[in-house]
């Protein structure tokens, strides 16, 4: 009997320790959540940082100071980004409507030229070109309540520009504990689960490379080949807008459209309408559709040895389920799915077949 109520006892206790972790794990959930994207990109800086930190040191031989030198290489350009970026919005609100206006005068200039040749109209372009002008009505008024939203948030972002250097910071500087943990933790568990946290890391390392190769080479890329045709066609300030087109080729699709859409506009404006039908047709073949079907899957799928489908559907679904977070959520968790599921096959199909 007192055995019995010595069970029970051990049960209510278990059940209550669950609850209690349960509450504050809730509750530290919460306090976090408004820095979550803030810490998500510190995580992935920092692998991509450490390596030059490591590089530093070899020269220095103090890390905390070479530690301080890579992020300040980091930290100028940020903050100048934000001051011109917040400078120049106020501006970039009241020419939302001209730029919205030009567009639609260049996409009216389209439909034009589509109607009178005969393949064109085979095909219903006209009809096409009506429905993307709806899309640019949606995407200036949508562009103007971003900007609006972003200024009145500054204070916000500053803080979350704070709380992302801090916790980088900190990431390179505890990552050999947070190896150190890791490797006692796999001391204290099965080899089944030694073999699952192992192939969890490696599908983590995987995504970081899908996220790394993704963003920082993609970006480089695209920002060489949008000032080629801005050069080329002699737009002011050409290497500003390559790198502004480079940036929002963050955003798939979409992105790098909102830059180049607006130069075409430009040079349809000024009396150029060839000139911006070439920088339209380039920006879409050259600078969205090859960047982001072709190269960003071939370039990250190689990286990490995944196939390229699955970096696809990462980068496309991510987005849906999780809003702008899921362009690293998302790729991160198929590249972590497709490298585990390998691990288990390789593991406990083509070994026991080979024995």
């Amino acid at each position: 009997m007192e055995k019995r109520e010595y069970k029970i006892e051990i049960k209510k206790e278990y059940v209550t320790d669950l609850i209690l972790l349960g509450v504050i794990a809730i509750l530290t959930i919460l306090v976090i959540k408004p820095f979550f994207k803030a810490l998500i990109f510190a995580l992935l800086t920092a692998y991509m940082l450490r390596p030059l930190v490591d590089l530093i040191y070899r020269f220095i031989k103090f890390y905390r100071l070479s530690l301080f030198i890579s992020l300040l290489i980091l930290l100028v350009p940020t903050f100048a980004f934000i001051y011109y970026a917040a400078e120049g919005a106020r501006p970039l609100i009241e020419k939302t409507t001209e730029i919205s206006a030009s567009l639609n005068n260049f996409i009216e200039y389209l439909m034009a030229l589509s109607n009178q040749n005969s393949i064109l109209r085979f095909f219903n372009v006209a009809e096409y070109l009506k429905n993307f002008q709806d899309i640019v009505d949606i995407l200036t008024q949508y562009l103007k309540n971003y900007l609006r939203s972003s200024l009145s948030n500054i204070p916000h972002i500053l803080i979350n520009v704070m709380v992302y250097f801090v916790a980088t910071y900190y990431f390179i500087v505890d990552s050999h504990k947070l190896e150190y943990y890791y490797y006692k933790l796999l001391e204290r568990v099965s080899k089944k689960k030694q073999f699952l946290l192992n192939a969890v890391l490696k599908g983590l390392k995987n995504a970081f490379d899908v996220l790394v190769v993704s963003y920082i080479t993609m970006t480089l890329i695209t920002t060489v080949l949008a000032y080629i045709i801005y050069f080329a066609f002699d737009v002011p300030y050409a290497l500003l807008w390559a790198i502004l087109t480079g940036l929002f080729a963050l955003l798939p699709i979409l992105g790098a459209w909102m830059v180049y859409g607006g130069v075409s506009a430009y040079l349809y404006f000024i009396g150029e309408p060839t000139k911006a039908l070439i920088t339209l047709l380039y920006g879409l073949i050259v600078l969205t559709l090859i960047p982001d079907l072709v190269l960003r899957p071939a370039l990250s799928s190689k990286q990490a040895k995944v196939h390229p489908l699955t970096v696809i559907l990462g980068f496309f679904g991510g987005p849906i389920i999780f809003g702008f977070i899921g362009f690293i959520i998302g790729p991160a968790i198929m590249v972590i799915f497709e490298t585990v599921v390998k691990e288990y096959y390789e593991y406990y199909v083509l070994r026991e077949n080979n024995k």
